[in-house]
């Protein structure tokens, strides 16, 4: 079975490969968005360090036919950003900086600061909305046209949240970003982990 059967469709243009937990190891979801005049993706979260990882990453973006142009975190614990080093070195992977203490000091060079307000990607126009709570840095992409919303750790399907228990957590940060996610109306949450959920506004 090829890598492409197990990748889900979850929006036009836009692939996951699904994360995964054990025991011991932990990866997010990682999320491609194609561009299809040039071809090249678009890397939301980047996975943990282990090698199951980088191969995963690597067949990906050859299955899918295109080369990562760019990544974007949703932030900077481990199981987000260690598959970065499965991105090629010229390519920028983007992190708030806020998030920047999470990493290793010998790896932040291989991290670029996040100081936009939007990402333009082919036909995507993402809104990138600044979420503290689960992490100092946290942030979400949101495709309004699209009603897609990539909310990482902050939110997940089915109402759940992140914790904030862990270096930069801050709960009541947390609450007043889900705040404002709720009133955004997404379609389709893509979520750091699990399940992603498709909704209309008017059901939630």
């Amino acid at each position: 079975m090829s890598l492409l059967e197990e990748i889900e469709d979850v929006a036009p243009s836009v692939f996951l490969l699904r994360g995964w937990a054990t025991p011991n190891d932990i990866s997010s979801n990682c999320f491609f968005l194609k561009n299809e005049a040039s071809g090249e993706l678009l890397l939301i979260d980047c996975g943990n360090a282990s090698e199951r990882t980088s191969r995963e990453i690597k067949a990906a973006e050859k299955e899918l036919g295109g080369e990562i142009a760019a990544a974007y975190c949703t932030h900077g614990h481990p199981d987000h950003v260690g598959g970065a080093k499965a991105v090629p070195s010229q390519t920028p992977v983007f992190l708030s900086e806020k998030d920047f203490f999470l990493i290793p000091e010998s790896e932040r060079n291989r991290f670029t600061p996040l100081k936009a307000d939007a990402v333009k990607f082919g036909d995507f126009d993402l809104k990138i909305l600044r979420t503290p709570g689960h992490s100092l840095g946290s942030v979400c992409f949101w495709d309004e046209e699209r009603r897609v919303l990539y909310s990482g750790d902050t939110l997940f399907a089915n109402g759940a949240f992140g914790r904030t228990d862990l270096p930069g957590g801050d709960e009541k940060e947390l609450f007043r970003s889900l705040d404002l996610i709720k009133k955004l109306g997404w379609r389709v949450l893509c979520p750091g982990h699990d399940e992603v959920e498709r909704a209309e506004a008017s059901e939630k």
